[in-house]
């Protein structure tokens, strides 16, 4: 818990067509006759946020890669620089170059999804071109930050300016993957739009192929209130939720007005997405893993769904939460509606 509430407060001060199309139980993405059918996890979408072991990430990131490719992950996202290198750079620390990080990942057989980096929103036009060039180095597929985003809906608006400025310059840079923030739990404030979060005003104003919000189970489970609430903000924008954060965490704990006091951090497994569901009569495992495996199935673009591992409690090493992970969620099954044209 302590570990959590300093990196929110840490990351506190560094700081649409399609949306609003929500699903009746995801029956409206469905033809009639889709049919059902068996999902699985496979390696190639199975990451770990470099949070998850940042002490030994800072120290030795080469060493870092080598042991999360041991594992079986197939790439990582990065966190606060590019890794550690205690052999070959007389500073030694966080000071590695995207030229490094690049080689550390080639030579562990990983590659990088993106990173919390540089935020796009207030846009600095120096700042973020020097990123959109570490990113090209790096090879990412998406410009990543952890930014706590705006509520009110004139910053919203300005928010939205920024991002679609920020990516016409990296397109001209020649990036060609989209913009996403990483949702901590003080990314979901209700704005001054009733009964709209933040991150919605954005999501309205912004296209799949411009910014899209990284989801962070725990991180949304914590001020949705409920594993069902996480759901439906996922069947809700539909296309717009490619990138997840396969986070575990205590439940909230109730309070007589109705509210509830956020849960903490929990090992993979142990927590409301984790446990099984004891009315579940095949008793499975990670039952809400598993739902809301099944709710991103049926709303988005599965090809490019990512499901990455991070911890917010052990971040020692990278063989206690990431090894628990790993073996949780690769080859986990889970039922979904096929679309109607067969997808």
């Amino acid at each position: 818990m302590a570990a959590d509430l300093s990196r929110r407060g840490f990351l506190g001060a560094v700081g649409g067509a399609l949306a609003g199309a929500a699903l009746a139980g995801a029956g409206g993405a469905f033809a009639a006759g889709g049919g059902t059918a068996t999902g699985t996890v496979t390696r190639d979408k199975l990451g770990v946020q470099l949070w998850s072991c940042l002490a030994e990430w800072v120290t030795s990131g080469p060493a870092t890669l080598d042991v999360i490719a041991g594992l079986g992950y197939s790439y990582v996202e990065f966190a606060f620089g590019y890794g550690g290198f205690t052999d070959g750079f007389a500073s030694g620390g966080v000071g590695a170059t995207a030229k490094s990080f690049r080689k550390a990942l080639d030579d562990a057989g990983l590659w990088c999804n993106g990173g919390h980096g540089t935020s796009a929103f207030p846009y600095d036009d120096k700042a973020w071109k020097q990123y959109v060039e570490d990113n090209l180095v790096i090879g990412t597929r998406y410009l990543g930050a952890n930014a706590t985003l705006p509520a009110t809906k004139n910053e919203c608006l300005k928010y939205v300016d920024a991002v679609h400025k920020a990516h016409d310059v990296a397109r001209r840079m020649g990036h060609k993957g989209s913009l996403f923030n990483h949702l901590e739990a003080s990314s979901w404030v209700k704005s001054d739009v009733p009964g709209k979060w933040g991150v919605e005003l954005i999501l309205e104003r912004t296209t799949p192929d411009v910014w899209n919000p990284e989801l962070d189970l725990d991180h949304a489970y914590q001020p949705l209130g409920t594993v069902d609430e996480v759901l439906r903000y996922i069947r809700k924008y539909p296309g717009r939720w490619e990138q997840f954060h396969m986070k575990d965490g205590l439940p909230n704990i109730p309070e007589p007005d109705g509210t509830w006091v956020q849960g903490a951090p929990a090992e993979f497994g142990t927590g409301v997405f984790g446990l099984p569901d004891p009315a579940d009569p095949q008793n499975r495992p990670h039952d809400g893993f598993q739902k809301a495996l099944t709710a991103i199935r049926e709303t988005q673009p599965w090809p490019k769904v990512l499901l990455i591992a991070e911890s917010d409690q052990s971040m020692a090493t990278c063989v206690d939460y990431t090894t628990l992970a790993y073996q949780g969620l690769n080859g986990l099954t889970f039922p979904y509606r096929r679309r109607g044209t067969g997808g």
